[in-house]
This record gives structure tokens, C-alpha cells and sequence, in this order.
């Protein structure tokens, strides 16, 4: 939740203090990560989600229905600007992943699951 929100200090709290799991994802198997993807990106967005997902070492991840939040943001790609002219940077985020994927393909999580996956996701964990 203090993701979504982009409460950086309660954000880092959670996993420097706490050991939480930056990527844990909900009952549907999506992270922050699929949240923010879903809306409106604008700069605090884009500038949380970048600045996490290289201090933690953040790939991204797919969820029950095997899509990762670059696939929802392909989706989507076609929304209009946000609130009071506010561009979406949505494409810049895009970019950017893709971008990372070519740096490193271990960015993009698989296509199929391993073992432990499988198990996450059927709640058998």
C-alpha cells in the first residue's frame, strides 16, 4: 500500500527494517508494480517506480493471468493526458523497461512459471 501511495519512507521502512518482500503481490498475483500500471503514470510515478525497482534489484513480475505490468502498460497505452495537463509517462516507463529487458532478459520474468510459482499461485504456499 505505501507504494501505491509512493510513501517512499514507509515504503523502505517495510523492507529495509522489516525484511518485507518489496515484490509481494496480492490474491491475483499482482505487485505495486501492476498497480501503478493501471492508472495514470506522471513523473512521481515514473520517478518511484524506476528509483525502487533499481535499488532493489526489482524485475518485473507476472501475475495469475501471466501478465506483467509492461503488458498492462501496452494495454493501456493509448490514454489520454491526466489530471490538469499532467502527460502520462506511461510510453517513458515503457521505454524504460524495455530498455532494461534489453540490458538484462532476467528483468522480464518468465513466460512459465517455476515450481515454487505454481505453488504461490494456487495457494498451495
Amino acid at each position: 500500500m505505501a507504494a501505491v501511495k509512493l510513501d517512499s519512507d514507509t515504503f523502505e521502512h517495510f523492507i529495509e527494517e522489516l525484511g518485507c518482500d518489496p515484490l509481494l503481490p496480492d490474491i491475483d498475483g499482482n505487485t505495486w508494480v501492476h498497480s501503478l500500471a493501471l492508472g495514470t503514470i506522471t513523473d512521481r510515478e515514473y520517478d518511484f517506480i524506476k528509483k525502487n525497482m533499481l535499488q532493489y534489484g526489482l524485475r518485473l513480475t507476472r501475475n495469475k493471468d501471466n501478465r506483467t505490468a509492461l503488458n498492462t502498460i501496452k494495454s493501456y497505452s493509448g490514454q489520454a493526458l491526466g489530471l490538469r495537463g499532467q502527460p502520462n509517462f506511461k510510453r517513458k516507463i515503457w521505454e524504460w523497461f524495455e530498455l532494461k529487458i534489453q540490458q538484462d532478459p532476467t528483468f522480464l520474468d518468465a513466460p512459465d512459471d517455476t515450481p515454487i510459482q505454481k505453488q504461490i499461485k494456487a495457494s498451495d504456499l
